[in-house]
């Protein structure tokens, strides 16, 4: 297992972008080990409250009565895999979190992996080995800078669109399409 990267750098780097003492984390991971990683990573990021489940079930259960601002699953989570959990989650308007922002963490991905989970209404996708300042980063902008929530017939997740681009022609979404996290 790797060594804890240098904590009080990273908690500057923080302190002056984002402040997580008032953010709610879920973990998801079926690896009990990298389970324990990413939680010790989180309390030493000081995350407000940090939930952790090892499989799907039991994040279902945290998503349904706690306040949460971030998910991160694995790839390996079950019983449901995990792009069938954010589509799941992201199709559930009954559940509080359903628009929570979700990064996915990976041991690989290529461009078929990442689309799938994009189009799954994944936030982010990350693939290890863990960079911290790559993970922090992510935190910070889906706290700072959260993307519109989309509902429409064919997807339901994060606006696609990471950057303002200005428009030459008409807008053509549905205003109505669109509703804010």
């Amino acid at each position: 297992m790797r060594s804890m990267p240098d904590v009080a750098a990273e908690q500057d780097y923080i302190s002056k972008n984002a402040d997580l003492r008032k953010a709610a984390i879920l973990i998801v991971d079926a690896d009990r080990d990298a389970l324990v990683f990413m939680t010790s990573i989180c309390r030493n990021l000081r995350f407000g409250a940090i939930f952790s489940a090892s499989d799907t079930t039991e994040a279902f259960k945290i998503l349904g009565r706690e306040k949460l601002d971030i998910l991160i699953c694995d790839c390996g989570i079950r019983p449901l895999r995990c792009v069938e959990f954010v589509k799941r989650l992201r199709l559930s308007a009954e559940n509080p979190n359903s628009a929570v922002p979700v990064v996915v963490l990976a041991s690989k991905g290529g461009a078929d992996a990442v689309a799938e989970a994009r189009d799954a209404g994944v936030d982010d996708f990350i693939i290890r080995p863990l960079v911290m300042r790559r993970l922090l980063n992510a935190f910070i902008s889906l706290l700072s800078t959260p993307r519109t929530f989309v509902r429409s017939g064919s997807y339901t997740g994060p606006c696609r669109r990471r950057r303002n681009i200005t428009l030459t022609q008409p807008e053509r979404r549905l205003a109505k399409d669109e509703v804010p996290r």
